[in-house]
């Protein structure tokens, strides 16, 4: 779960394909996740990787919002891995 809340947070669960069956997927145990309504509907169809930079995205901009300058400096050492691989 990329949020690490659930139900006991009164947060539901969907189970979700990590590569979608449209772009390949299975309906496997290693081809799914567990993730939060928010989180698998943010998601969409993108690939782990697209709806992860996605989410990064969005953090480093709350983060220059508040001048959080630990979480931006985390968020682009995130987005040169990106960049790298």
């Amino acid at each position: 779960v990329i949020c690490g809340l659930g139900r006991k947070d009164g947060v539901e669960i969907c189970a979700d394909h990590i590569r979608s069956l449209d772009k390949g997927g299975t309906n496997t145990l290693d081809n799914s996740q567990t993730l939060c309504t928010q989180h698998n509907l943010m998601r969409k169809n993108y690939s782990q990787t697209e709806a992860g930079k996605r989410y990064f995205i969005r953090m480093y901009k709350i983060a220059l919002k508040i001048d959080d300058k630990k979480m931006i400096k985390f968020c682009k050492e995130v987005f040169n891995a990106y960049n790298e691989h």
